[in-house]
Order: structure tokens, then sequence, then C-alpha cells
């Protein structure tokens, strides 16, 4: 069974932007601007707040190993009720839609001896 991918670090977030770190190794940058066009398309509302840079500069690592808005709350229907919960995006999506870049994990600097 393959394993689901986790973002591990998020590495920098500019506008409508997020580079991150996958627990497979792989550094992508996520372009929130063409899923803002697809989620237009597809009439899905409650990602609108994400437009606002304001809001989505606030972006978390979940203990999921995806993105979440804390400051974005959706509701949603379970067993008949209505529940408002933090907006947490599928981490498969993210993985899909991202680009890949060359990631170096820093290094500690030596020090040379005299």
């Amino acid at each position: 069974m393959q394993q689901l991918p986790k973002i591990t670090r998020i590495l920098d977030i500019t506008p409508f932007q997020i580079a991150v770190l996958w627990g497979t190794g792989d550094a992508q940058t996520i372009d929130f601007e063409a899923l803002f066009a697809l989620w237009k398309i597809e009439g899905d509302s409650k990602m609108a707040p994400l437009q606002d840079w304001d809001a989505f500069r606030q972006v978390v690592l979940s203990e999921n190993g995806t993105l979440c808005w804390p400051n974005i709350l959706v509701p949603f229907s379970y067993k008949g009720k209505t529940r408002t919960e933090p907006l947490e995006l599928d981490a498969q999506v993210l993985y899909r839609q991202g680009n890949g870049f060359a990631y170096q994990k820093p290094t500690k600097a030596k020090t040379a001896i005299a």
C-alpha cells in the first residue's frame, strides 16, 4: 500500500504560494492562484477567504500533515448535525498541485581550524 503524502514543514509563505517539505523528501511550491481559479469554476465559496492575504498567511501545519487555517472556520454536516472546524486541505490534492524544486537541508557552519 502506498503511503499518503504528508507535509513535514512549511518552508516559506509568499503571496498565494506556499513552499513545503513533504515526508517523501520532495520540496514543492504550491501555487494557490491556480487553485483559486479551480475552486471558482467548481463554485466552492468556502475557499474564498483564502484570497485575502492577511488570512492566507496565517497558515499552519496541521497534526494531519497538511495545511490548515485556524482563522477560517468552515461548516460541514456529520451524522445530521452541523459542525464548524478550521479549514484544512487534502494533502493529496496539494501534492499533485505543487511544483517541485531542489531543497537542501541547512547544514551547520564548519569552523576553520588555524
